[in-house]
């Protein structure tokens, strides 16, 4: 049985993406002499005090329900503009997390994160769930930020602006591959070592302490996803899913079904994980 704790995770940062929702929206109103800036807890409170014709306007990314609603009222627009901005996964590195004090972060360990960037799907994120409102980045420089003066021949960018990042235009070590990315937990030595269809740590103490060897439904990596924000929330259970697939199925998920391991010669698994929401305003 795995177990679920009800407490949040500690991450890192490694992998950025910029968020490029280009949402703005504006009621039908004559110039105005006044200016009253109203703060709301959350957007869809926002949205909602927009279609009711409490505010002028507002400024945040919408859904894609949203954007289809507001198309269909003659009394809204939208106007676009480029966020000098980015989303991104927080990964703590810390040696240690308060939860499992004698045991490492798995964070804190370099392969580790650079396994979390490869089963990051981040052309997905931006296609499916961002609706190509996005662009890639994989270095904390936002996207509007490359014109002019970033090197193209070491960071990638769209440097020919066709929307796509090209072979020639790609120079991040550590894109999407599960392939890869299993390669990285057999080098650093995970696998389902009592087959119940989860991965096991490393059976070295000298790396991992105190988690040396044991199954990772005792100590599950401690996700947070922010529920307040549609896109954030479905790029945090796209990882979750990728890691872990069903929570209540083991050995189901992209990674452990992978036949990259039959190939290392090594059993492997879910990775387990302790999916946590929180809202923007709670301490996670």
């Amino acid at each position: 049985m795995k177990k679920i704790i009800g407490l949040a995770i500690a991450i890192l940062s490694v992998l950025m993406l910029v968020s490029l929702y280009p949402t703005r929206l504006s009621a039908a109103y004559g110039s105005r002499a006044d200016l009253d800036i109203i703060w709301y807890t959350n957007s869809d409170t926002a949205f909602t005090a927009l279609q009711n014709d409490e505010v002028d306007m507002i400024q945040w990314a919408l859904t894609d329900t949203q954007k289809i609603a507001v198309e269909g009222n003659p009394n809204l627009q939208i106007a676009q503009y480029v966020e000098n901005g980015m989303m991104e996964f927080d990964l703590n590195n810390n040696l240690t997390i308060i939860d499992y004090p004698t045991s490492t972060n798995p964070c804190h360990v370099t392969d580790f994160r650079r396994f979390i960037a490869r089963m990051t799907d981040k052309e997905y994120i931006i296609s499916n769930i961002l609706l190509n409102t996005g662009s890639r980045i994989d270095v904390p420089v936002c996207y509007p930020q490359y014109q002019g003066w970033v090197d193209h021949g070491t960071v990638t960018f769209d440097w020919n602006g066709n929307g796509v990042i090209d072979p020639s235009e790609d120079n991040y070590p550590y894109s999407y591959s599960v392939t890869e990315a299993v390669n990285l937990l057999v080098d650093m030595g995970f696998s389902d070592t009592n087959a119940n269809g989860y991965l096991n740590y490393p059976n070295d103490a000298g790396v991992w302490m105190d988690a040396a060897g044991k199954d990772t439904t005792e100590m599950p990596l401690k996700i947070c996803i922010r529920s307040d924000h549609a896109h954030r929330d479905a790029a945090g259970r796209l990882l979750v899913a990728a890691l872990e697939g069903n929570t209540a199925v083991a050995g189901d998920s992209i990674l452990a079904t992978s036949p990259q391991w039959a190939v290392r010669g090594v059993i492997g698994g879910d990775l387990d994980t302790t999916d946590i929401q929180f809202e923007a305003d709670l301490a996670c």
